[in-house]
């Protein structure tokens, strides 16, 4: 049989514990679940995408604001440009005040 599941009753439970080997020894390192569905959701692309060619097929992606598609054999070409933002020297952070003078 198997382990029966609780519900988390902390948000400290929801951390998983993880071994890594760093230079011969074994450290362990808590991993955010946030940061674990990331890896996977990195991965999973990269296997899809390994798979697509493999098929022949197209894979389409934006990088830098421009929408590419790629075939099997690598030749990009270009979809769609998007306008890219315009960078500011305002630097504003969450929570300051702003003073504005008549």
């Amino acid at each position: 049989m198997g382990k029966i599941k609780r519900p988390l009753e902390k948000k400290s439970e929801s951390l998983r514990k993880k071994v890594v080997v760093k230079s011969g020894r074994k450290t362990i390192k808590e991993v955010d679940d946030a940061a674990l569905l990331s890896k996977i959701g990195r991965e999973s692309a990269a296997q899809a995408i390994r798979e697509s060619k493999a098929l022949g097929l197209t894979i389409t992606y934006m990088e830098n604001g421009i929408l590419y598609e790629e075939d099997a054999k690598g030749k990009k070409s270009i979809i769609k440009k998007f306008p890219t933002k315009e960078k500011t020297s305002v630097h504003l952070k969450k929570g300051k005040t702003i003073r504005v003078n008549n």
